[in-house]
């Protein structure tokens, strides 16, 4: 596969190296979220196809294209970007199916929306991040890659990455770990940061995306693209100085020096902000709650494999008493309890993916198994309910599965589309009690 994107590379034509002003073959509309067939976009107001506006290419883990539109339309016109997001990629396609996807993406987008070619960058969240990460390094006019959530989508990857790369992450995600390593595997590779944010496994908040387009303008700024705004950089630095003065937690406070740092770098001078983190590197109390914070860390990954080769084990019981002992400690923001939450949260995902897989595999008695402990270590989560009234229905039990997606509904389910289309459902198309719940999740 390696080889197969190093020929991508090598390519003497790309869909994003020559892209001009052209009739689109698709009816543009400026200033809304518009899904197409394979993508979903949004052009700015200032949209015209002889400017030449920076894009960024987005991918979701569920093919969800307007979702992260939806949230980042409002930075996209502030700073005058394109976003276009793909509708057709998403988790567990094999890579060759993937590499088509991503190309069919490129070639599509260019051929209908005019963008300048040397403003390209890559965005993604979860599984999303991973199939931006090819998208990276299969194009060398992407200019910069934002891993949110999730890291490489494989690691030889790493060795072929020519763009700068910014990385986000909840507090709460369980992922937190993997995309900490991948920042140190970064180093000497690429110019490259890591962000935290408060959230969990998620697309980030609209404040902390905030950050990914001013990278993004700066960057630009940086190589000359656009001209220098002065007051943008200085509202920055504004905001980011007093933003560490008012944070207490060492570790943050060194994130946002980092962050001025690697966004203002030849923009200004940064030498007080270096002297800042020497400082600060060489406080004990830094270098006690690092080592603090790298010890939970360690923890955490041991528990998270420990418990999730428990899941087959060990009693509901056992199982009760245990998540009931992690939720209790979890309720603070200290660094243990942020750590308890990205273990529930790792271990929802596990459950998750052990009862779809059950399903799909018609393993019925372990399908039940898993979703009882889904919805054990995941109550709020009307997914867990989803997957019981499907598992209810394949056991002939009518009366249960509406009394799931009753409940499901309960707890915010509002996929009117899934679940009219769901053929698990059929048994039940008959039923008034099926029908009223479809018509209460249409409106």
């Amino acid at each position: 596969m390696t080889i197969l994107i190093f020929t991508a590379c090598n390519r003497a034509e790309h869909p994003v190296e020559k892209t001009k002003a052209r009739q689109s073959r698709i009816a543009l509309k400026k200033g809304e979220v518009v899904t197409e067939n394979i993508f979903s976009y949004y052009l700015p107001t200032t949209y015209a196809p002889a400017e030449k506006l920076p894009v960024f290419f987005i991918f979701d883990p569920h093919g969800h294209g307007e979702l992260p539109l939806a949230r980042y339309y409002s930075l996209a016109e502030k700073y005058n970007f394109i976003l276009v997001a793909s509708n057709v990629s998403k988790n567990g396609l094999p890579r060759n199916q993937l590499n088509n996807i991503i190309e069919q993406f490129f070639r599509k987008v260019s051929f209908s929306i005019s963008f300048d070619s040397n403003k390209v960058f890559v965005m993604g969240f979860s599984g999303g991040a991973r199939v931006s990460s090819i998208a990276a390094v299969t194009y060398p006019a992407v200019q910069g890659m934002v891993l949110c959530g999730g890291g490489l989508a494989y690691q030889q990857l790493i060795e072929n990455i020519k763009s700068d790369v910014l990385l986000l992450v909840g507090k709460e995600d369980f992922n937190l770990p993997e995309l900490m390593n991948l920042d140190t595997l970064l180093d000497n590779k690429c110019r490259h940061l890591l962000l935290h944010f408060d959230g969990h496994h998620q697309w980030p908040d609209l404040l902390t995306m905030e950050d990914v387009f001013l990278w993004a303008v700066f960057k630009m700024m940086k190589n000359g693209a656009i001209p220098v705004k002065d007051t943008l950089v200085r509202n920055f630095l504004a905001y980011n100085d007093s933003l560490f003065k008012n944070i207490s937690d060492m570790y943050d406070k060194k994130m946002v020096l980092d962050k001025i740092i690697y966004f203002t770098n030849t923009l200004m001078d940064i030498t007080k902000y270096k002297q800042q983190i020497r400082y600060l590197e060489r406080c004990a109390d830094y270098k006690k709650e690092m080592k603090k914070f790298l010890a939970i860390i360690k923890k955490e990954q041991e528990q998270e494999q420990s418990l999730s080769e428990s899941m087959l084990t060990q009693s509901f019981e056992w199982w009760h008493a245990t998540i009931q002992m992690i939720i209790s400690d979890s309720s603070q923001k200290t660094l243990p309890a942020m750590s308890h939450k990205r273990i529930l949260n790792y271990l929802s995902l596990v459950a998750y993916m052990q009862s779809t897989g059950a399903l799909e595999s018609q393993r019925n008695n372990y399908a039940g198994h898993f979703i009882g402990l889904y919805q054990l270590i995941d109550p709020d989560n009307p997914e867990g309910y989803y997957l019981e009234a499907q598992l209810a229905v394949r056991k002939n039990n009518p009366k249960a599965a509406i009394a799931a997606l009753k409940k499901a509904e309960d707890l915010g389910f509002s996929d009117f589309d899934r679940l009219n289309n769901d053929l698990e459902f059929m048994p039940l198309l008959n039923t008034v009690e099926y029908q009223e719940l479809l018509d209460k999740i249409r409106k």
